[in-house]
């Protein structure tokens, strides 16, 4: 069958129609719904794996320091410096007395071994990274941040962290929450050694460096190489750095071999050469001049270039642009042609080469300037600009393997296509199979995407056969007017020379300037008098570079609510601000405070666009930023995918326009904007896509470039009755939506509860004791559940004067003096659900199961003898265990009186309120089946109903159809990928 695929892609659904243009039908149409690869909170979306990733990371980082602990405290006691039988007396001794005593007297050894133990606990931050250079660190710029603590304990005549923080003691004075550097704390553990050290003879070197190793080592980081991707012709090399002399060779020649330009008899003049030309000796001059300027440059301009090759000033060259005249030189070289000047020439390629790998592979810049010093003879001045360099960051798109393998047929003046060709890359794309393409693709969201679209692609091919064409819509702009393109320009050319400029202030500090580096540069650029906006501290350069630094990148509007990673939503912010804003906006965490108002004040010289968000009040809910990026992504890489077949891009705009033209958007309700409530609307999408020709596009881009208004009489529809056969298409279609049960996730909640003995409300339901914070925006129905009744009522009346925040609620004591903050409250829930957690029977820890699996319906006769219905709701935790058991998930063995009906599970479908005898799962019906197909929303275990919504919504705002088991009334089906329904019978 003769037919054209249209596909809608999006990051959580596809639409899809097979229309043949040729008989003027629609064959078929539906909607795919999918689980994205990330999780949505309140409609935003937040990366599956940054909670696991979080939760593993403090579950390593809290085992490490446990494994370090148990180290440090068996070779203690081997030295008896630790009794398990004083463990009591020794943790009850005053560590910060005993370190600031032990400077100048003899400690005792189970003294001694207290405080190593406590300088194990506390031992300061240390960067992992490859360090600054020393005279970075040197700066006075940093003494007002990252050396305030050295400077007080200097100032206050104490010669440790130790000492000093004993006498902050002394003063009751706060002690913890101190930025504190581990050099600190060795140099204290150093000082204390050496004097103790001295009353023992067994305390030796040898010792003292494995204590000092179990206290303060920190494992390197771990390697990011199988974080590399793959390269494009050789899938099973690592793609080759930026810094490589190959790649630097190769992009230079990737310029080249795209370079002509128009001598003044407006001829043609190419540096390039097809397989079957050849050169003339005057260009092939003209090439390997400008190839060896190039490579003897960083980059140059077209105006160099012209002035080196000596040509007419007005030869026109093709890739010379108005904002960006440069071809891009030898940027490794240039780096290191600084550092060694006239010598780097004389040295070989083999040299080189060491010299880039040494560079590449030294973590420490103390090794570094010593082997440069030594090995490559550089003085002092060198050695210095050795440990500041620079190499270009990043990863090519081909491997080091590949690049070689192209590089002699592209210094032969072949252009990069042909190039690959003569290597025998013809075919690489090809060749690669489709799962190989989506497992080399590292955003989650495409990759789950493209998974489910081959299925599709490949259901659909049994079905109907291989499509002619299959047409993708692609996330592209439509041509702009003239007007619009300047602006673009203008503002294209403004953001190159901030970044050029940031860049080069970069290099000077010796600091590689990648894009997280430049943001930061122009951030600080941004700010007025380059002071936080929300503190108003001062942000010194060197000290935003810092590996320690005390300034970082803010969210103004917060990411995790607005998923937008933009430049006109970021800027800096002290560290401890920005932990205090939290996931708040500036006006939710500073309105109605003094600060608030000098916030606004220092805002004034940011771009408007990021004065809008310091004052917004609520954030509109509407399309993440990254929506758009991921689509046209996505659309790219099913291009790929989709190589086999005969593929064509469309443009997304042009459907929006389009489909308003025909009339669509009024198929799903009575307004003329497309309805994003329903899940349908990918599926008429998909039906314009595969009629759109390249004709109405061209037509379109004319009108939008002059500003007309398009007429629908000149766009008419593809055939007669063409809306009507659209709106019959759509009301038949049944929403495929994938059900997953698999049984991972979180087995329950994280709160941690106790049972209350001998305490339970007037429902007879158990209670339980927790503890919770006192927030500003504590409810009523928690202020009820504290269990102590005096806190109850000062609570109580803070909460309803509203005065929480500004004057915070206290316990007076009995001399009337120093009130007792009200931080954290006990309070009393009542649960018939919680779980002992296993594991732990002498605590007699309690959690909540948290979600719910599913629920089984089953039929059985009351004592009268009249048939009824019920359900048991199975929880996530409760469905886990029986897995473990080897035990059936879902239980149909309920009980000798009860008769299993079917189970229902989050997102599986049901046709509700008809009976299986009364209504007919013919496709042909499926118009009466839509109206009544419903899919499970979730499912309340308290009152043991089931919550669906209709099969197409596609927000959560719509009212859900809420069923108590014993009431409800349908049949559980089942909705393939291509919309099929059949009767399920689990």
């Amino acid at each position: 069958m003769a037919y054209t695929l249209g596909l809608d892609l999006g990051t959580n659904s596809i639409g899809w129609a097979c229309v043949n243009t040729d008989s003027k039908k629609i064959i078929d149409a539906g909607v795919l719904i999918f689980q994205e690869g990330v999780n949505r909170k309140n409609g935003v979306e937040i990366s599956k794996n940054t909670k696991r990733r979080l939760k593993r990371q403090l579950r390593r980082q809290y085992g490490r320091k446990c494994q370090r602990r148990d180290r440090l405290t068996e070779k203690l006691k081997e030295y008896q410096m630790f009794q398990d039988e004083s463990a009591l007396m020794f943790y009850a001794m005053n560590p910060y007395e005993l370190r600031a005593k032990g400077l100048d007297s003899q400690l005792s050894k189970l003294e001694f071994g207290r405080v190593l133990l406590h300088l194990s606990k506390r031992r300061g931050f240390k960067s992992s990274r490859k360090s600054q250079s020393e005279d970075v660190k040197k700066d006075t710029a940093f003494k007002e941040d990252l050396k305030r603590l050295p400077e007080e304990i200097k100032a206050n005549n104490c010669r440790t962290l130790g000492e000093y923080l004993y006498l902050l003691q002394g003063k009751s004075e706060k002690i913890r929450c101190k930025p504190t550097q581990r050099k600190l704390y060795e140099d204290e553990f150093e000082l204390l050694w050496d004097k103790q050290s001295s009353y023992y003879p067994e305390l030796t070197t040898e010792l003292k460096k494995d204590l000092s190793h179990d206290i303060f080592f920190q494992r390197p980081l771990k390697s990011v190489a199988s974080l590399i991707g793959k390269c494009t012709l050789e899938p099973e090399k690592k793609r080759c750095p930026k810094s490589a002399f190959e790649f630097q060779l190769f992009r230079i020649l990737e310029q080249v071999n795209r370079l002509s330009y128009k001598n003044e008899n407006h001829d043609e003049i190419k540096f390039y050469r097809t397989p079957d030309e050849e050169f003339s000796p005057e260009t092939k001059d003209l090439r390997d001049k400008l190839i060896a300027l190039l490579k003897s440059k960083e980059k140059c301009s077209f105006k160099d270039i012209k002035k080196h090759l000596k040509l007419d000033v007005d030869a026109g060259f093709n890739l010379e642009k108005d904002d960006d005249g440069a071809l891009i030189g030898d940027k490794t070289s240039h780096c290191f042609r600084k550092i060694f000047k006239k010598k780097w020439d004389t040295y070989s390629d083999v040299e080189k080469e060491k010299i880039l790998q040494v560079i590449n592979f030294a973590d420490d810049n103390k090794w570094l300037r010593a082997y440069a010093s030594e090995k490559w003879g550089l003085d002092e001045k060198e050695v210095k600009a050795v440990a500041k360099i620079a190499l270009e960051a990043g990863y090519a798109n081909y491997s080091l393997k590949a690049i070689n393998k192209i590089l002699p047929f592209m210094l032969d003046g072949l252009n990069l296509h042909d190039a690959k060709i003569k290597a025998g890359y013809e075919n690489s794309r090809g060749e690669r199979s489709e799962t190989e393409i989506i497992k080399n693709i590292r955003n989650p969201i495409v990759s789950k995407t493209l998974y489910e679209l081959l299925a599709l692609v490949n259901r659909l091919e049994k079905a109907y056969g291989v499509p002619e064409l299959i047409k993708i819509e692609m996330a592209r702009e439509l041509k702009n007017s003239k007007e619009q393109r300047d602006k673009i320009r203008k503002k294209n050319f403004e953001n190159k020379r901030k970044n050029d400029e940031a860049a080069k202030e970069l290099i000077t500090l010796g600091i590689t300037p990648n894009s997280e580096a430049t943001v930061k540069y122009k951030l600080w650029k941004e700010c007025k008098d380059q002071c936080c906006p929300y503190t108003g501290k001062k942000i010194p350069i060197n000290a935003l570079f810092s590996s320690d630094s005390l300034f970082e990148i803010e969210h103004i509007i917060p990411y995790s609510r607005s998923l937008d990673d933009s430049f006109m939503n970021l800027t800096l912010c002290y560290v401890d601000e920005n932990r205090r804003k939290g996931d708040k906006t500036p006006y939710e965490c500073y309105n109605g405070s003094p600060q608030y108002d000098e916030i606004l004040q220092r805002i004034k010289v940011l771009p408007k666009a990021k004065q809008r968000k310091f004052i917004l009040k609520e954030i509109p809910e509407d399309f993440a930023s990254r929506q758009l990026n991921d689509t046209a992504y996505m659309s790219r890489e099913a291009v790929s995918l989709l190589s086999k077949y005969k593929v064509q891009p469309s443009k997304g705009q042009v459907t929006s326009v389009i489909r308003h033209l025909w009339g669509l958007n009024t198929i799903l309700g009575p307004s003329s904007e497309k309805n994003r409530n329903d899940h349908r609307q990918h599926a008429i999408d998909a039906i314009v896509i595969a009629l759109t020709e390249e004709k109405t596009i061209n037509k379109l881009s004319q009108y939008s470039k002059y500003k007309r208004q398009a007429i629908s009489e000149r766009f008419p529809a593809p055939w007669e009755f063409f809306r009507n056969d659209v709106a019959e298409t759509i009301n038949r279609l049944a929403v495929s939506i994938r059900v997953n049960k698999r049984l991972r996730g979180q087995l329950h909640e994280e709160t941690f509860y106790g049972k209350v003995t001998d305490k339970k409300n007037d429902k007879n339901m158990q209670m339980f004791r927790v503890r919770k914070d006192v927030v500003e925006d504590m409810k009523m129905s928690t202020v009820e559940q504290i269990a102590d009744p005096k806190i109850r009522e000062i609570i109580r009346n803070a909460v309803i004067n509203g005065t929480i925040k500004s004057d915070p609620p206290t316990l007076p004591t009995k001399d009337g003096k120093n009130p007792i903050p009200i931080k954290k409250v006990i309070t009393y829930i009542p649960s018939s659900n919680m779980i002992l957690l296993p594991g732990r029977p002498d605590k007699k820890t309690y959690v909540a199961p948290g979600a719910n699996h599913h629920i089984v319906i089953y039929r059985y006769k009351d004592n009268k003898g009249n048939v009824k219905q019920g359900g048991e709701v199975c929880s996530f935790f409760e469905a886990v265990k029986r897995f473990r058991r080897g035990e059936k998930v879902i239980n149909k063995n309920i009980g000798d009186d009860k008769e299993f009906l079917y189970s229902l599970s989050k997102n599986e479908m049901f046709i509700l309120d008809v009976d299986e005898n009364e209504i007919s799962l013919d496709p042909q019906n499926y118009n009466e089946i839509s109206k009544k197909l419903y899919r499970v929303k979730e499912i309340d275990a308290g009152s043991v109903r089931v919550i669906l919504k209709r099969h197409f919504e596609a927000t959560r705002d719509e009212d859900p159809v809420r069923r108590v088991a014993n009431t409800l009334k349908g049949i559980k089906v089942i909705v393939d990928r291509l919309g099929r329904i059949t009767k399920a019978y689990d």
